[in-house]
């Protein structure tokens, strides 16, 4: 095959990377209304002697997915969502307060197409066994901070209220530094809040691009150690003052 001057200048000016193709994605506004929360079995007494509680912060620490198709859809695929709360609380009784924290967990599913493919990718370096013949295509979920919208301080009047135990990793566990108390509990925080996620499902794709310029430096690095010097850098803070 031959190409003509210009379409000659045409692929000297083009270059191939990859990249990764969103297939599908959806927004998501979650009211979590009432969610428990979990303290740690050494701290539980300090909740059941508690005459209120604050919460002062809530981060997501870890969210866990799984993917699977959908049956008689091999292009439709099933996405599962935990995520798991951290709550930092103070906790009041009559003669003192202690800061703790907490563990929230909320759980969902939502369907989302990925399209197909049946090839299996394998890279320098990584030895493993694939010996599966679907290829699914890679989830990612995107998470605000929630919002924190009430909380109360229950008692446990029935013990339907504190049987129902999730299944928590032993990387949360590990986290917060122990096991959680599920029973024998007279008091419990619950929780309700607001979250925003965004989650898609991508694949690799090789597309042709042109080449405008290379990703150069565009400044030295600094290695200088003056602190007035970097002092010097810094832009005074207007927001601060007038937000």
């Amino acid at each position: 095959m031959r190409f003509s001057k210009d379409e000659r200048n045409t692929q000297r000016d083009l270059t191939s990377i990859n990249a990764k193709k969103i297939y599908d994605s959806c927004a998501s506004k979650d009211y979590l209304e009432n969610l428990r929360c979990f303290f740690l079995e050494s701290q539980q007494s300090i909740v059941d002697q508690a005459t209120n509680v604050k919460v002062k912060n809530v981060n997501v620490i870890s969210t866990e997915v799984d993917i699977e198709s959908v049956q008689f859809r091999d292009d439709l695929f099933s996405i599962s969502q935990t995520f798991f709360f951290k709550v930092e609380c103070e906790i009041i009784s009559s003669d003192s307060s202690s800061f703790i924290d907490s563990l929230c967990i909320f759980s969902k599913t939502m369907n989302l197409f990925g399209g197909q493919s049946n090839v299996k990718t394998f890279y320098s370096g990584d030895i493993s066994l694939n010996d599966t013949e679907e290829t699914l295509p890679l989830v990612v979920v995107q998470v605000s901070k929630p919002v924190i919208l009430s909380s109360s301080l229950n008692d446990v009047t029935y013990s339907n209220e504190v049987e129902k135990i999730p299944n928590i990793p032993d990387l949360i566990k590990n986290y917060f530094g122990g096991n959680f108390s599920y029973t024998n509990v007279s008091k419990y925080l619950s929780l309700s809040l607001g979250l925003f996620s965004i989650t898609h499902l991508e694949r690799d794709i090789q597309l042709l691009i042109p080449i405008c310029d290379l990703g150069n430096p565009t400044k030295m690095c600094n290695s200088g150690t003056n602190t007035r010097e970097v002092f010097n850098q810094i832009r005074f803070p207007t927001n601060d003052f007038f937000p």
